[in-house]
């Protein structure tokens, strides 16, 4: 296992994972795993929007809410396991404007998307069914519905 090790490429593997669990563990070079977190810390202070994850709805009946959807950053005060995607408005933020923009976003057990202004009407859910091939991580592409 250990000749197998110099093959992981370190840089994709969780800094939190790295420094408790790989660099531990025996078989990898405590100098690989420093130098795989100096280069995530890199990466990282680099990373610009257009590497962001992103999500596109379309063919939802409100066409607001259709549209891209892009990863939220950790730290908007997400949990480790909460995931979010958001779409700005499109407006001026006029009051009389409805072009307000929407959060795509796991809840519990259950995917939805709803107006920024209000998080908690739903107007599109989804339960997660992982025999349906759903995900905890991103937005299932079947099974939604209309709240």
């Amino acid at each position: 296992a250990k000749s197998l090790s110099s093959h992981i490429q370190l840089v994709f593997i969780d800094p939190l994972q790295l420094k408790t669990h790989v660099k531990k563990c025996g078989f990898i070079d405590p100098k690989a795993v420093e130098e795989a977190m100096k280069e995530i810390k890199v990466m990282l202070e680099n990373d610009t929007s257009e590497d962001m994850e992103r999500v596109i709805v379309e063919g939802a009946g409100d066409e607001r809410v259709n549209g891209v959807y892009v990863l939220a950053d950790t730290e908007v005060g997400l949990k480790t396991d909460e995931v979010m995607f958001l779409k700005e408005g499109d407006g001026d933020g006029d009051e009389d404007d409805d072009s307000e923009g929407f959060g795509l976003f796991l809840w519990g057990d259950t995917w939805g998307i709803a107006s920024s202004m209000e998080y908690f009407n739903f107007l599109y859910s989804c339960d997660v069914c992982v025999r349906k091939g759903h995900s905890r991580h991103k937005p299932p592409k079947w099974g939604w519905k209309c709240d």
